[in-house]
């Protein structure tokens, strides 16, 4: 049975963290949390807002973890009304012809294979009658224009992810579910700890706004797409990137 849950997929990330604060401020009730590696900050985040914070854990990077964290749903009957998918590994920088088929295949799994089996439980037997819901997928400013050279890996995955956000947008909107995405430019996050610190500065020096995105930035526009006043966007990308690319 669907209830007034929010399941956030990755939780435990600098954008996650932001949003369950920024959600839990909006009055929020139920925060389901995932967190494979993070619980240290899960476990804050409690601290800070008691008994909104429900932590799940789950190991994305396989298909028998996903199946757990779905599993773990199941067996306490939590269908979440609202899905929000954020999980990602550090960005690197590589060129195509020195990529490695096997991160390739985990990546995929952590962002793609991931959201397809939590998506396939969510949604399963929704009907017009039910209340809306929501899906929200946080994507990549490589999906708006061209993107930069020496992420094909990365590009890839966000365009697979951008094609299931617009093919679910399509089959589902009829039944009450509104399914978009955000796509930031670069965002200050430990995500970035890998990123050679020139690249950094130059997105920050090129941004019409002189910074880079921040997590706030992120969250702020997924608690907007969350809420009724988005209640008739759907199929949407939504940039991110202070102009950057639009």
């Amino acid at each position: 049975m669907s209830d007034d849950s929010i399941l956030i997929i990755g939780a435990s990330s600098d954008i996650g963290a932001a949003l369950v604060r920024r959600l839990a401020a909006d009055g929020a009730q139920r925060l389901l949390c995932h967190y494979n590696t993070g619980l240290a900050r899960i476990e804050q985040l409690q601290s800070e807002l008691g008994a909104a914070i429900t932590p799940i854990h789950g190991d994305l990077s396989s298909a028998s973890g996903t199946e757990a964290l779905i599993e773990s749903l199941r067996r306490e009957a939590i269908v979440p009304r609202s899905v929000v998918h954020l999980p990602a590994s550090k960005l690197h920088y590589e060129r195509f012809a020195k990529t490695k088929a096997s991160l390739f295949d985990t990546e995929w799994q952590i962002q793609v294979g991931s959201l397809i089996a939590i998506l396939q439980y969510s949604l399963a037997g929704q009907k017009r009658d039910q209340p809306r819901r929501h899906v929200i997928v946080a994507l990549s400013s490589v999906t708006l224009g061209l993107p930069p050279k020496y992420l094909s890996m990365y590009t890839t995955i966000k365009y697979a992810q951008l094609g299931l956000v617009r093919a679910l947008a399509a089959e589902y909107g009829e039944l009450g579910v509104l399914v978009n995405a955000v796509s930031p430019s670069m965002v200050e996050t430990q995500l970035l700890s890998e990123v050679p610190r020139q690249i950094v500065e130059m997105s920050r020096s090129q941004n019409p706004m002189g910074r880079n995105a921040s997590a706030g930035d992120v969250a702020g526009v997924i608690a907007f797409l969350l809420s009724p006043a988005a209640g008739f966007l759907n199929g949407a990308n939504v940039p991110v990137t202070g102009g950057s690319v639009v």
